[in-house]
């Protein structure tokens, strides 16, 4: 399900400094219901700083969220969590120690009638939500510790969802994956927008972000210097966006250095 009518969430004119440093400078950012934002950057872009904004997990120095239409400042991440926003972040909030059904859960206690931990149900409900996200565990009783990349963010994702999330951020959530977990990561995806859930695609890797975002911003230093449908742009005119400067030149640059350092071939 896709609306790209009205967003979900409108962010207008942020800015954020820390001290005297200017995280973000006047970026707008429009999320829609069943669509994936790639929000790309190289480190230190400011990519994180906007969705923690978003979130709730500090405000804007300047500027407004507006959610649903109406405007919100949160107060704090479990405000803005209780409306549907949730961040994954690269950590993904897990402890390694505990097994899935106990990480599922963790913090919303699924009890029996008697007010007793109910084991059954947790392990049964976090293996099917697991499952309808097309990733097939065998035992909610695996300890975190001992799934692969790939696992632990179908398991972060998974639980979003059972709870309710209708805006999703996913801070590089391929990072650290073998090729068949990246593959399996970016499927989640179009589960994600065909249950109508607004996601933010977070990275630096522009080829993940172009194989799965529909619409595309790029932050520089702060800025925002691209604002794009997948349509009206190509892999090579986001990184164009992302470094700065024309990818030709780069290259140019790149070999030039290449023959002065005497690494050219013969």
């Amino acid at each position: 399900m896709t609306d790209t009518g009205t967003p979900i969430v409108r962010m207008t004119d942020i800015h954020k400094s820390f001290g005297h440093v200017q995280a973000l400078r006047g970026v707008d950012l429009d999320l829609h219901a069943g669509r994936v934002l790639g929000l790309i950057g190289d480190n230190g872009a400011g990519k994180t700083t906007l969705v923690k904004i978003m979130a709730g997990v500090f405000p804007p120095s300047r500027g407004t969220v507006h959610y649903k239409g109406e405007q919100v400042r949160w107060k704090n991440p479990s405000q803005s969590r209780a409306a549907g926003l949730e961040i994954v972040y690269q950590d993904l909030g897990l402890v390694p120690i505990m097994n899935i059904a106990r990480n599922f859960f963790l913090g919303k206690e699924l009890r029996s009638r008697w007010g007793f931990l109910d084991f059954n149900r947790m392990a049964n409900e976090s293996l099917r939500a697991i499952t309808e996200m097309g990733i097939f565990l065998d035992d909610a009783e695996e300890l975190v510790e001992n799934l692969s990349g790939g696992e632990r963010k179908a398991l972060a994702i998974s639980r979003s969802l059972y709870f309710g999330v209708q805006v999703l951020m996913l801070d590089e959530p391929t990072a650290a994956l073998s090729v068949k977990e990246t593959h399996a990561v970016l499927d989640l995806m179009e589960t994600l927008k065909q249950r109508g859930i607004a996601t933010v695609f977070i990275t630096h890797n522009i080829h993940h972000a172009y194989a799965v975002s529909d619409h595309f911003v790029a932050l520089n230093a702060g800025v925002k210097v691209l604002d794009a449908d997948k349509a009206d742009v190509t892999p090579e005119m986001l990184t164009e966006a992302v470094i700065g400067e024309p990818l030709a030149q780069v290259t140019s640059q790149s070999l030039a250095a290449s023959v002065g350092n005497g690494n050219s071939e013969n």
